[in-house]
C-alpha cells in the first residue's frame, strides 16, 4: 500500500540530483513534493531545493520528529515503547529488549498502523489490507474473500487486516 505524505511529514529522500537528504513535505497543493537542502558533491546544486513529485524524489523510509515540549508525543512513544510487559513471550529486562521496544515505538511513531475501518456491510464491498491485497464481502453473512489468493480462501472480518474501503457495496 503507498503511503499518503501529509505537509510537514519528513522523510529521507533521495532527489533528482542524486543526494540523500533529510526532507520536508511541502504543504503547496498545486506543486506537492519535498523541501530540503540539496549540498551535493556537484557545486552547482549547493542550497535549497524544491522537487515536486512529478520530479521523480524517491522516499527511501520516513523519520521521526518528536518535540521534548510536546506531552502528548513524548507519551505517545512511552505508551509504544513500554505498552508490552512481555517481548517475545518473555519478561523484559534487558536493555537489549529496552532498544528493541525503542526501536519498534519509532516505527510505529513515524509510519502508524493505520486504523482498521468498521466493516462495510454491503454486498460486493471491496476493502484493501496493509499489503494492498483487495478483500471482497461475497454474503450477507460476512464472508470475505482475498481477490488476489488463487484459492479464494474465505474467511470472516476480523481476520481481515483491512486498512482502507475501497467500495461500501450494495445493501440488500
Amino acid at each position: 500500500m503507498k503511503r499518503e505524505w501529509k505537509p510537514g511529514n519528513v522523510a529521507l529522500v533521495r532527489g533528482t540530483i542524486g543526494v540523500d537528504a533529510v526532507a520536508v513535505r511541502s504543504g503547496v497543493p498545486s506543486n506537492m513534493g519535498w523541501a530540503y537542502n540539496g549540498d551535493g558533491p556537484d557545486t552547482k546544486n549547493y542550497g535549497n531545493c524544491w522537487m515536486s513529485d512529478r520530479d521523480g524524489d524517491a522516499v527511501i523510509r520516513p523519520l521521526v520528529v518528536i518535540d521534548p515540549e510536546d506531552r502528548e508525543q513524548i507519551e505517545r512513544l512511552r505508551d509504544l515503547m513500554v505498552g508490552h510487559d512481555i517481548h517475545e513471550g518473555r519478561p523484559c529486562y534487558s536493555t537489549t529488549c529496552h532498544a528493541d521496544r525503542l526501536a519498534d515505538a519509532l516505527h510505529e511513531f513515524a509510519n502508524p498502523t493505520p486504523l482498521k475501518p468498521d466493516e462495510p456491510t454491503g454486498l460486493g464491498a471491496v476493502v484493501e489490507d496493509e499489503k494492498g491485497d483487495h478483500w471482497v464481502r461475497l454474503d450477507a453473512s460476512g464472508v470475505w474473500a482475498c481477490s488476489e489468493d488463487e484459492d479464494r480462501t474465505a474467511t470472516y472480518w476480523p481476520k481481515v487486516t483491512a486498512v482502507r474501503i475501497l467500495s461500501e457495496g450494495v445493501q440488500p
